[in-house]
């Protein structure tokens, strides 16, 4: 039998502006101008449809940039358990048959990635997916000789 867990917190992301305010030629997301934080952004009981305050941020001030720090939200946190069994018998003095079963996110847990992070998108703060596959579960047999 092995088993292996994964066990992290949420990622880091930093909601961004899709627009070039600061007039600093930010075409990528890496170089986006960041919002103003205009108060808090953490929501006591976060959902997939909202996932953070989204009235706590808002488009900087034209030829400015933002107030809200890098990475200043998390996404979901991560858990993971996979487990696998193994059985090994002898047919004969050189022939052996292995069977294993093994099974991934095997609490079938959801975890939530980033949310959008525009600020202008209308899915703003919305997840708009998991971070992790639903739970699969494979079954082998082998023939050694």
């Amino acid at each position: 039998m092995n088993g292996i867990i994964l066990a992290r917190s949420g990622q880091p992301f930093t909601p961004v502006t899709n627009l070039d305010i600061a007039n600093v030629g930010a075409l990528t997301a890496n170089s986006r101008v960041r919002p103003d934080l205009i108060g808090n952004p953490h929501l006591d009981n976060p959902a997939p449809a909202r996932w953070f305050n989204t009235n706590a941020f808002r488009a900087p001030a034209q030829y400015t940039f933002g107030s809200a720090g890098r990475n200043v939200l998390r996404s979901d946190s991560f858990q993971d358990f996979a487990l696998s069994l193994f059985r090994e018998d002898r047919l004969t003095e050189r022939i052996r048959l292995q069977f294993r079963a093994e099974s991934f996110n095997l609490i079938n847990h959801p975890s939530f990635g980033v949310p959008q992070t525009t600020i202008t998108s209308s899915l703003f703060a919305a997840v708009g997916g998991t971070a992790s596959n639903a739970r699969q579960i494979q079954l082998g047999l082998k023939l050694l000789f």
